[in-house]
């Protein structure tokens, strides 16, 4: 374990929450398309960003007045600060951890409550608690403490969601990414254990699910991308049709709106395709 560090820049980090705030607010409607802004330079860095971002959208689905939102912005972004104590070599590990480097990585919520807590820069208590909270599961599951339900601060129970999604979507030493429809789905199945179920559904209709340029496999077996998406109703896209069932390229510009076809849904989602590369085969 590292020594503690007393180098972290707490007024810009601060200045950086309030920019995402801002950024928000003035798209309070936009859907969150996290695949657009991600980069995997710096993941610890990165992903504490892309989490406030997600975090943030959360607290505007629940009201929360500009102040609130920015001092939950900086614990956001200082979430995963307990990580700069641990070996890198645990952090970076290619395989599955052992026990030993399992427990030495938990340790980073209560290695980063201490290092706000003892930082003197006037961090609030909820934004710290962000640091030790955020892998506690609405069910008591979680860790450090086993805290259940509304024991766990709000807090930390919004980034409990957005920690755990963009973690899903980034590509890991252990692991590559998945799709954001893949993501939805994990987070869905454990809604019941993991997540505060009053927060989750904000999230669930805060996310482009299949992001615009998506290209996507329907039921009905044509073929097409993703051109719009709406708030509320992300699983049900407008998709521009770009091949029928046969195979045949559509003559004319054809955009079908799910919300208004239901029996018509995606059902494969075609990594790492272009439409010249399904053109190209036919």
């Amino acid at each position: 374990m590292k020594s503690p560090r007393s180098d972290i820049p707490y007024q810009e980090i601060q200045g950086v929450g309030k920019k995402i705030v801002s950024e928000v607010l003035r798209n309070r409607e936009a859907l969150l398309h996290l695949n657009d802004i991600k980069t995997s330079d710096n993941y610890t860095f990165d992903h504490s960003v892309n989490v406030c971002i997600v975090s943030v959208l959360i607290a505007v689905g629940m009201n929360y007045p500009e102040e609130r939102m920015c001092d939950l912005a900086v614990g956001t972004l200082m979430h995963d600060v307990g990580k700069t104590l641990i070996d890198p070599a645990i952090l970076n590990k290619p395989g599955v951890l052992t026990e030993e480097e399992m427990t030495i990585m938990k340790g980073h919520a209560e290695l980063g409550f201490d290092l706000l807590r003892g930082s003197g820069q006037g961090i609030s208590a909820p934004a710290m608690h962000v640091a030790f909270q955020h892998h506690e599961w609405f069910d008591g599951g979680g860790y450090p403490r086993g805290l259940k339900g509304n024991d766990i601060h709000e807090y930390a129970r919004i980034v409990a969601i957005a920690d755990v999604y963009d973690a899903i979507i980034s590509d890991r030493p252990y692991r590559p990414a998945q799709l954001p429809h893949e993501a939805y789905e994990i987070i869905l199945a454990s809604n019941d254990l993991h997540f505060d179920p009053e927060i989750l559904p904000l999230f669930l209709s805060k996310i482009a699910i299949y992001p615009i340029g998506t290209m996507v496999h329907l039921n009905s077996g044509d073929i097409g991308v993703v051109v719009d998406i709406q708030p509320g109703m992300t699983n049900r896209p407008v998709v521009r049709m770009i091949l029928d069932k046969h195979g045949k390229l559509y003559s004319s510009q054809t955009d079908l709106d799910l919300r208004e076809h239901l029996t018509l849904f995606v059902d494969q989602v075609l990594r790492d395709k272009t439409i010249f590369d399904l053109i190209g085969k036919k």
